[in-house]
């Protein structure tokens, strides 16, 4: 949904000729994406409360040890290094803090790309195709590599995984199978991972948001005025 919109949000305006009128106003091009940009991610927001919600509510179930369950919430699981089985709550509450963490400056980052994309192509139609080709061929290796990681590095692989929202949420449900090496070490010790890993992440997409607006801010005009009256 972010790809999609971000995509559309100026190739559209300039299929319809709205671009060009826009041009003609004395709007600079920071504020113009940075509206872009703020207006996506308040449409998007209902949408990335409902995964953040339910991980929450499940944290809260967690934490109450199942509301009186005689097994306080816990589940046997066999771990991914075939070192035995280990008694884990079925979900690490940690998640409920980690993904709202990283999740939004993820979606931003994903924005992003499709406003890149929305400002160099003519249409609606090459701008999509070309932002979801490059976020599947940046963030699919990306979850693959952090993923074979995450059951053979302990703390390091435990940190990486949260670089993937997909990653992640495994990890928060199947830790026994995602993060393996750093739970059979220590489960605090896997926790903490999660919540630095899930830190850095944000860093980085943040970072990588703010390098993307300076940059298209930067060539904003010359582009837009290069495909100015083409469709």
């Amino acid at each position: 949904a972010a790809l999609n919109m971000s995509a559309t949000a100026v190739s559209r305006e300039r299929e319809d000729g709205t671009l060009d009128l826009i041009l003609a106003t004395p709007i600079q091009p920071g504020p113009y994406l940075a509206g872009k940009l703020r207006g996506l991610i308040q449409f998007l927001t209902p949408m990335m409360l409902v995964p953040v919600m339910t991980l929450a509510i499940i944290a809260v179930y967690v934490l109450a040890d199942g509301f009186g369950r005689s097994d306080s919430a816990t589940v046997t699981s066999p771990l991914a290094t075939g070192t035995g089985n280990i008694t884990l709550p079925v979900l690490l509450w940690e998640g409920a803090i980690v993904l709202p963490l990283m999740f939004m400056p993820f979606v931003a980052f994903c924005v992003m790309i499709g406003l890149h994309w929305s400002i160099k192509s003519k249409g609606t139609i090459s701008s999509v195709i070309g932002a979801v080709t490059v976020l599947i061929a940046g963030v699919g290796p990306l979850s693959l590599c952090v993923g074979a990681l995450g059951n053979n590095v302990s703390f390091f692989g435990a940190a990486v995984i949260t670089f993937s929202p997909i990653n992640l949420i495994f990890a928060v449900v199947f830790p026994a199978t995602a993060i393996s090496d750093a739970i059979s070490k220590d489960l605090s010790y896997a926790r903490a991972s999660l919540v630095f890993g899930a830190a850095v992440a944000a860093i980085f997409y943040a970072a990588a948001v703010y390098g993307m607006h300076n940059n298209m801010k930067r060539t904003f005009m010359m582009t837009v005025r290069r495909l100015a009256g083409t469709n």
